[in-house]
């Protein structure tokens, strides 16, 4: 039952929802037809609650009491904010567990969903005609589509109209779909062979082709790569019998710490890896290495390895490069391969050819938790020999 405090002057009312209920006789009550005034809304706290009794305990003595309905009649209703606005407010302002800012790669996935994605047909609705009804029809119809990227929405809309309860706009959550957030979808990751690999680095513009090798053979992201210096590249040379080095190319280390994501309010921001655990550095050994090496001693002193084709001060977009990779894998028959499923056949391959544990493949990939790197689980000092092992 919820709890209730009585008091000299009404009673207060714990609600199941954590927030709390005014009531107090009306000074017309008699002892045989008691009528009982309520709050025209609930409040956060008892003191809020308390104060409210308080002030109607003085309206009745002074003798301007009336009914707080007809008060809340005459009293201009306030606004409140449209979802896209709260939303995009709630973006730039939400804090993590350590304190820090949402990443920007995150907050540009978050705009994306109230600007063209998922969330757009709420743009212009205000908090207060929010309902659970409205929310489990989108849900419905939105999850027939894309249930995985449904329930990530939906995870994202639940916590911005939580902050607009704890902010008091609204009186509770309408997101009560049962399991929303952890919905998935039946897609497979495609895992791409050896030879379907090397058949798109030939079929990819030549000016690309060293993106796929480095994503298969060290399994960088698209926004990671495109953020890669001239000065991020190691080249590693064979050694002669006498410990010195030749011309051939041994291997390559990249070094990882930075990555490009575009904004369309702040447009391209150069920011740290997803993750703390991002920042690292990866081997590629076997025959992309001299490929990789041959594009970084092409490439300038203190100048990225791919910049735009029209602006050689922005980064390669993946708007620009996504026709040419979309052109590749359908030319090998493989129209749903995605370029993200290349990390996935990167990792998948360095745990199954090295014997890589699952903490060697968290750090190979730069996951932030172990829960990651199980899924390559199929099959520090020992990172060289293990990417060896595992080269293509």
């Amino acid at each position: 039952m919820p709890d209730k405090k009585s008091r000299s002057f009404g009673t207060i009312r714990k609600l199941k929802n954590g927030r709390f209920q005014a009531r107090y006789n009306a000074p017309y009550s008699t002892r045989t037809n008691r009528v009982r005034i309520s709050a025209p809304q609930s409040f956060p706290t008892i003191a809020a609650a308390d104060s409210w009794l308080a002030s109607e305990q003085v309206l009745i003595a002074s003798g301007k009491w009336t009914h707080p309905k007809e008060r809340l009649e005459i009293k201009p209703t306030k606004k409140l904010p449209t979802f896209y606005d709260f939303a995009h407010t709630w973006i730039f302002e939400r804090t993590r567990s350590d304190g820090q800012h949402l990443k920007m790669r995150t907050r540009v996935e978050y705009e994306r969903y109230i600007t063209t994605g998922r969330l757009a047909c709420f743009r212009d609705t205000p908090l207060d005609e929010f309902t659970s009804a409205s929310i489990r029809q989108w849900y419905a119809e939105s999850s027939r589509q894309a249930a995985t990227q449904t329930a990530r929405v939906y995870d994202f809309l639940k916590s911005v109209l939580k902050t607009a309860v704890e902010d008091g706009l609204i009186e509770s959550n309408p997101c009560t779909v049962p399991g929303g957030s952890k919905a998935s979808s039946n897609r497979e990751t495609v895992f791409p062979t050896d030879k379907e690999i090397d058949d798109i680095i030939e079929l990819i513009i030549p000016r690309y082709r060293d993106i796929v090798r480095i994503a298969a053979g060290g399994g960088l992201r698209f926004g990671e790569i495109i953020a890669l210096e001239r000065k991020d590249i190691e080249i590693l040379y064979e050694l002669n019998e006498a410990g010195q080095a030749t011309d051939n190319v041994d291997g390559v280390i990249i070094r990882v710490a930075k990555e490009w994501t575009y904004s369309p309010a702040e447009g391209w921001v150069k920011s740290p890896p997803k993750s703390a655990a991002g920042i690292r550095e990866v081997y590629i050994f076997g025959k992309d290495a001299p490929f990789i090496a041959a594009k970084a001693l092409d490439t300038p002193a203190g100048k990225r390895l791919w910049s735009s084709p029209t602006n050689p001060l922005k980064p390669l977009s993946y708007h620009t490069f996504r026709p040419h990779w979309v052109k590749a894998r359908e030319a090998i028959d493989q129209p749903g391969l995605r370029f993200h499923d290349l990390r996935h056949y990167a990792g998948t391959r360095y745990a199954q050819e090295s014997g890589a544990s699952l903490a060697e493949i968290q750090s190979y990939l730069g996951h932030s938790t172990i829960q990651a790197a199980m899924r390559y689980q199929h099959a520090g000092t020992r990172s060289m020999e293990l990417a060896r092992k595992a080269a293509r």
